[in-house]
């Protein structure tokens, strides 16, 4: 059976006069749904025409989404009003949700896009690099080249904004049979102006500094790289 996807009011038993709504807000016929990972969302329909029908809701045209609907299969229409619970199961990706309705030779569409939650560390803070011969602020997750014997790194972890004052964040080298020393050693109370540690290699290597805090979910970091690799300042998700 072919679909029609276009949202047509030319039949009397049809869409028209049907209001839909996402977390409680008017949907607005053709417009994207935003859909947040890996929180649930609520689509409500809400017609006097659907009073008693039968409707369902299909996922279609999916490009790296993963989306759970439910309830599945047909669902009966109770005092005009119906819901669905929205679910992306992964982080990115677009696809359509498609409605339909057991009497209507209608259906409605909506395209979906699904976007990553937050990081609880990369929105609210900054990675400043200091050596002997560059400076510059590195991605989180990046990479920072040029590590040799002897060489410092003084590397400043800045607030944005206010959510991290106050709290206490470490910093912990892993990834290295001969670790550089970080000091301090000890956690630091985050504040205004941000916090600072150098870190000192004895001898060139592959280094994660991993940034943590008791009171923040995740961590976030930097990849220290050794002198003549050729891989500049990247940046990586988790």
């Amino acid at each position: 059976m072919e679909i029609e996807t276009s949202r047509k009011f030319s039949e009397p038993d049809s869409w028209e006069g049907s209001k839909i709504f996402v977390d409680g807000v008017e949907h607005l016929p053709g417009s994207p749904i935003a859909l947040k990972a890996p929180d649930s969302h609520v689509l409500k329909i809400v017609s006097n025409l659907l009073d008693g029908k039968q409707i369902r809701l299909e996922v279609v045209d999916v490009e790296l989404a993963n989306i759970d609907i439910a309830p599945k299969g047909w669902v009966t229409v109770s005092g005009g009003i119906a819901e669905f619970t929205i679910t992306p199961q992964s982080i990115i990706g677009k696809a359509t949700l498609i409605l339909f309705a057991m009497d209507f030779t209608e259906v409605l569409t909506f395209p979906c896009i699904v976007t990553p939650p937050p990081h609880p560390w990369y929105s609210v803070s900054s990675i400043y690099v200091e050596s002997s011969s560059w400076s510059g602020f590195v991605p989180h997750a990046g990479l920072v080249p040029g590590v040799k014997a002897g060489s410092s790194f003084k590397i400043t972890l800045k607030p944005v904004g206010d959510s991290l004052l106050g709290k206490q964040v470490e910093m912990k080298t892993l990834d290295s049979w001969l670790p550089p020393v970080v000091t301090p050693t000890e956690p630091q109370v985050m504040v205004k102006d941000g916090i600072t540690w150098r870190v000192v290699f004895t001898t060139p290597a592959f280094v994660t500094a991993r940034i943590f805090s008791p009171d923040v979910p995740s961590w976030t970091g930097i990849t220290f790289v050794p002198s003549g690799y050729k891989v500049g300042i990247a940046s990586s998700e988790e």
